[in-house]
């Protein structure tokens, strides 16, 4: 162990681990990047990051920089997740439930929670967060850190973060009277507030044009400032993955909702054929539709998996249904089913989604992960925003990647949410491998924002998409967002070489061989 590791086992209530195999443990997250970290922390409590980050600002001060990366559960597969200096871990202590407001439907919880647990939690009381169906994957701090979706701000009453120099900022809308206050005050807190206003009326031409469902860089900063001059800094730190601020405590709306969930399927012919029927489904309300196309299908039957719906590899297209009035929930089921069959599908429905044969529909992208034969279908390229106005042109140039690159490109989506994953199927092993992947993201972020969409939209760039993702920024952008990033941590040592433009060299070698994206993590 060495004396740094000593020096904060002694100080910190959690405990500070240097053991070669828990480095091992930590080296990887849900994706091909392996970096082997030099300790990890367990924090017990807020205190705890907060000496740990004073400690090593003041270290940085003296030119001696250590990075500090946050991590839940692993899940992460864009590299946001690993880190060659510390890694914070919240999942094995930092997971409680803190507090419960039934009449307000508000919950206080711990980074490290697992969504599913409190979903579980929650589901006592007939509620779950706002705006989620409650199956996210990961900790609360994961998804919050890796997501500045709508739903995902629309969801976060306050957060509590600890910033780069170990003080606290708990964040809420400050109206312009009380932001003339703070800015007249001493402290790191204050020169945030008084460096992000000066960085938002200096750059507001180039704010006003960022689109929020943008992810990559801090598109949420043109969120920050409302019409009346009040400031809010929460969208700030979603989305950021730790690279601003390291969240320590969150207060999230709830909402009630109803437990039935019911769903509806139609396998189809081609992927054409289902995308017909996406503009009528398009017209009811509250639903979650969900798609993957025959090439996903077939490659989840290649392990084993029957799926009776779309037992011949059929494209399929699941509407869910959860509606609080149950009539009108059986009045959109009936809906559904009729659309499908007017359009030739072999349909399927259920009352009861989760004690259904259906279910099996939800394992797809899980196991499509799997490695087959030394090609691994990796998970790097998820979320992309395309509108669906746009989907036969995107449709069409995936195609033409596949036989361009000569790989399978197996696609899935949220058709109404305009989000969209490809599962390229590769094999890291060889370094034809490597190169087709990175040439595959080059060209595919190209399409992408031909079609009119971003690549990172669902969630954060990361440390991998990072390397494309910064082509498509313009000057300005690139400029606005490393000066924020300045204002937050000058010395660089949150989660450094993230949501930043990636050397390709230094990326390519961190790349692991035996990748596999059905390798658990924690």
């Amino acid at each position: 162990m060495s004396k740094l590791s000593r020096y904060l086992n002694l100080h910190l209530s959690g405990e500070v681990v240097t053991e070669a195999s828990i480095l091992k443990r930590y080296a990887t997250d849900n994706g091909p990047v392996e970096i082997l970290p030099e300790m990890v922390v367990y924090p017990r409590s807020t205190n705890d990051i907060r000496k740990l980050l004073k400690f090593v600002s003041q270290l940085a001060e003296k030119g001696h920089k250590i990075p500090v990366s946050s991590r839940g559960y692993g899940k992460n597969a864009v590299g946001s997740a690993v880190g060659n200096g510390i890694i914070l871990a919240f999942a094995p202590h930092f997971n409680k439930i803190l507090e419960y407001g039934e009449k307000q439907k508000l919950v206080r919880v711990q980074p490290g929670l697992g969504m599913n647990n409190l979903t579980n939690a929650l589901s006592l009381f007939g509620t779950q967060v706002r705006g989620t169906s409650g199956d996210i994957e990961g900790t609360i701090g994961g998804w919050l850190a890796h997501s500045n979706q709508t739903k995902t701000v629309s969801s976060v009453d306050k957060l509590e973060v600890v910033l780069s120099n170990g003080d606290i900022l708990q964040t809420e809308r400050v109206s312009k009277r009380e932001l003339g206050r703070i800015k007249g005050r001493q402290g790191f807190v204050s020169d945030i507030y008084r460096a992000v206003e000066t960085l938002l009326e200096e750059n507001e031409a180039i704010v006003s044009k960022l689109d929020s469902r943008d992810s990559s860089g801090y598109s949420s900063l043109a969120s920050v400032r409302a019409r009346d001059g009040s400031i809010d800094l929460t969208p700030l730190f979603l989305g950021s993955d730790g690279t601003l601020g390291i969240i320590s405590e969150v207060i999230l709306k709830t909402e009630y909702y109803n437990s039935s969930t019911s769903a509806v399927a139609g396998a189809f012919k081609s992927v054409s054929q289902a995308r017909d029927v996406l503009d009528e489904i398009a017209k009811i309300q509250g639903l979650e539709v969900e798609l993957y196309d025959s090439s996903l299908v077939s490659s989840v039957k290649l392990i084993g998996k029957k799926l009776e719906i779309a037992s011949d590899g059929s494209t399929l297209l699941v509407a869910y249904v959860r509606d609080m009035n149950t009539r009108a929930q059986a009045k959109k089921n009936k809906k559904l089913l009729k659309i499908m069959t007017k359009y030739k599908a072999s349909v399927s429905s259920t009352d009861d989604f989760e004690h259904s044969e259906l279910v099996e529909v939800k394992t797809i992208n899980y196991l499509a992960g799997t490695s087959v034969n030394g090609f691994t279908a990796l998970n790097i390229l998820d979320g992309a925003f395309v509108p669906l106005e746009r989907f036969d042109d995107f449709s069409r140039g995936i195609t033409e990647l596949e036989q361009k690159l000569h790989i399978d490109i197996p696609l899935s989506g949220y058709p109404l949410e305009n989000l969209w994953t490809i599962h390229p199927r590769v094999n890291l092993s060889t370094v034809g491998g490597k190169q087709v992947i990175f040439k595959l993201m080059d060209q595919y972020a190209s399409l992408v924002v031909k079609c009119g969409g971003h690549l990172a939209s669902a969630n954060s760039e990361g440390r991998i998409q990072s390397l494309i993702t910064a082509k498509h920024q313009t000057q300005e952008e690139k400029e606005l967002y490393k000066k924020l990033k300045m204002i937050f941590d000058p010395h660089g040592i949150l989660n450094a070489d993230v949501k930043q433009q990636t050397d390709l060299k230094a990326l390519v070698k961190q790349l692991r061989t035996n990748y596999s994206a059905d390798d658990p993590r924690i």
